[in-house]
């Protein structure tokens, strides 16, 4: 996978670009780049393979934890400790 950084000349800074193969995604940011539409364009570019998910024991913390793990390994844990 590649990652381009495109200049849109928007005041949020560039627009980015995810590669992998002959397929390609740019994240549409409206008028600021946040975390969350990033996250999710990503998390849907690398599906069906791999997912993006949150890891709700940082909830509170200063900063939020994300965890990537193959689909079939959330699977798992999904059977082992439910959704």
């Amino acid at each position: 996978m590649e990652i381009r950084l495109i200049n849109n000349n928007q005041p949020y800074g560039n627009d980015i670009l995810l590669i992998k193969g002959q397929a390609q995604s740019k994240i549409q940011y409206e008028e600021e780049m946040d975390r969350d539409t990033t996250i999710k364009y990503l998390n849907d570019f690398i599906k069906p393979k791999y997912e993006i998910r949150w890891f709700i024991e940082s909830l509170g913390n200063d900063t939020l934890c994300f965890v990537l793990l193959k689909s079939d390994e959330w699977e798992i844990l999904e059977e082992e400790f439910g959704k």
